[in-house]
Parts: C-alpha cells; sequence; structure tokens
C-alpha cells in the first residue's frame, strides 16, 4: 500500500521567495515560558552558512512547543 502511494503523491517541498539568506549569523535554540521569556541556558548554538545561510542544530532532547530557534546577525536580525 505504501509502495502504492508513493506512486501517486509525489514529495512537497516549500519554498519563500525573495528572501535573502543571513549569513554568519549565530543560530541558539531555547525554552521560553508562557510569557515568552527564555528559560535558562542556551540549549544547542551554530552559525549559518557564510554563503547560504544554512544551518543546522543537533538537539538530543525532547521536542516541545517551548523551543525556539533565534538568529541574530551583525545586520541587525
Amino acid at each position: 500500500m505504501r509502495m502504492l502511494a508513493s506512486l501517486l503523491i509525489s514529495d512537497l517541498h516549500a519554498a519563500i521567495t525573495g528572501l535573502t539568506p543571513v549569513t554568519s549569523a549565530t543560530v541558539e535554540l531555547i525554552r521560553i515560558n508562557a510569557s515568552g521569556v527564555q528559560v535558562g541556558a542556551v540549549l544547542e548554538t551554530t552559525t549559518t552558512n557564510a554563503v547560504t545561510g544554512e544551518y543546522s542544530l543537533d538537539y538530543d532532547g525532547t521536542l516541545s512547543s517551548d523551543l525556539v530557534v533565534q538568529v541574530t546577525g551583525s545586520s541587525g536580525v
């Protein structure tokens, strides 16, 4: 059944056009409370790619709705 579905339904991809990458920016994974205030220390951190703006975080904890990715860079973003 799964193979049949894969033949009939293609993968979906989304793209937002008109945006420029935020390069060499600091990316932090933080936890927030109900008021949107950071709780505790930064959980993970990385830097965006200097050309593409891509990044990857390796978080081994449990995913939940109180996790936020915060990006800051020299352009004031």
